[in-house]
């Protein structure tokens, strides 16, 4: 429900200096979390229900981003944009980060939609960012530039962990991440 206010037209009457907020204190963290709960769970059981339920918290966390992604860029200071990026791409580490398992486990569905949902999120969210400008085509980054890898769970911890470092920029930022992430290291989004 909170996916169709963010997208339809009464999102348009939403303040230009609530959006961000709305995104980074309700659609993301609520997005995140439940996303975290289903993976955490999916060692013991995954349902039709669960993907579901995961394809809902994914839409959460990135349909209201890229609908308002061109408003935010000229409303928000850089740096509100920035902490939102850095929400989602633990986000997507969360939906990417995780080994898949053996082949016939019931989690093994769960964790192959949620890889594909990252990959398809991660490409349409840095594809729009750099249409914007917002982010630049990858970098090559200085070997003593290192942000930690995204680690499994909490999200805030995660934030902070991208966070640490403003002075490396959006793209740097942004590259790094993504190549702490097994699942995009051989990926090029050029």
């Amino acid at each position: 429900m909170l996916v169709s206010l963010m997208l339809d037209k009464s999102a348009n009457f939403v303040p230009m200096h609530d959006l961000g907020t709305i995104l980074t204190s309700l659609c993301v963290p609520i997005g995140g979390q439940r996303i975290t709960d289903l993976i955490r769970s999916s060692s013991t059981r995954s349902s039709q229900d669960d993907l579901n339920d995961l394809e809902l918290s994914a839409k959460l966390v990135f349909e209201p981003f890229l609908h308002h992604l061109a408003k935010l860029v000229v409303s928000e200071p850089r740096q509100n944009i920035l902490t939102l990026w850095v929400m989602i791409l633990a986000v997507v580490g969360q939906l990417a980060g995780r080994e898949l398992v053996s082949p016939g486990n019931p989690s093994q569905t769960l964790l192959t939609r949620a890889q594909e949902i990252a990959d398809e999120y991660l490409r349409r969210s840095i594809t729009a960012m750099t249409s914007l400008g917002v982010l630049q085509r990858r970098v090559t980054l200085d070997p003593s530039t290192e942000i930690q890898p995204m680690k499994e769970g909490n999200i805030t911890e995660n934030q902070a962990h991208l966070e640490q470092d403003y002075d490396c920029g959006i793209n740097a930022m942004t590259w790094s991440a993504i190549e702490n992430m097994p699942l995009f290291r051989h990926i090029s989004f050029e």
